[in-house]
């Protein structure tokens, strides 16, 4: 049996690294980190095609596109060619595709319930760390709302599909 996502709580927290075989508990019980991981490449894959399509739909006027334009005071007119931000979308999100992945590897959620619970850990990280620059730039909460709903939507579509397709 696999230790379940939120059995952290009941664990003593220790720092552990062995460099000899790549071996890097973090917490004692919960996050057994080998190096023998072994990745569905082709999940990694459609993560990312995921990640790009869901982006597109989440920031098209289908969406949140209008509001998202108005929060950061852009109009169409003032986009520049999509083309050097598209690239840098892609291999970022093959490298979130790949991190959520040996990510939850080594959790060890199997189960559709270990992956949500990954998700959810990962969702207030994400939003827990964004909004305190949001809070520092006095950006809108509705902003934040929209650009880490998406990331939000992203995990657990991914953690559900990584689970799934292993």
């Amino acid at each position: 049996m696999h230790p379940s996502v939120w059995s952290f709580l009941d664990i003593p927290l220790t720092l552990r690294l062995r460099y000899k075989n790549c071996y890097y508990p973090i917490i004692k019980g919960i996050m057994k980190m080998s190096a023998d991981v072994v990745l569905n490449v082709w999940a990694i894959l459609a993560g990312a095609v995921i990640s790009m399509v869901l982006g597109s739909l989440w920031y098209s006027k289908l969406l949140f596109g209008n509001v998202w334009m108005k929060l950061i005071n852009k109009r169409q007119e003032d986009m520049v060619s999509p083309t050097g931000p598209m690239i840098g979308a892609v291999i970022v999100s093959l490298v979130n595709s790949f991190a959520l992945a040996v990510l939850l590897e080594w959790t060890g959620a199997f189960d559709l319930w270990d992956a949500l619970g990954v998700a959810a850990l990962l969702s207030v990280v994400v939003t827990a760390a964004t909004a305190i620059n949001y809070l520092f730039e006095g950006r809108k909460m509705q902003l934040l709302a929209v650009q880490v709903g998406y990331h939000v939507v992203l995990f657990v579509i991914n953690s559900i599909l990584f689970t799934v397709w292993q």
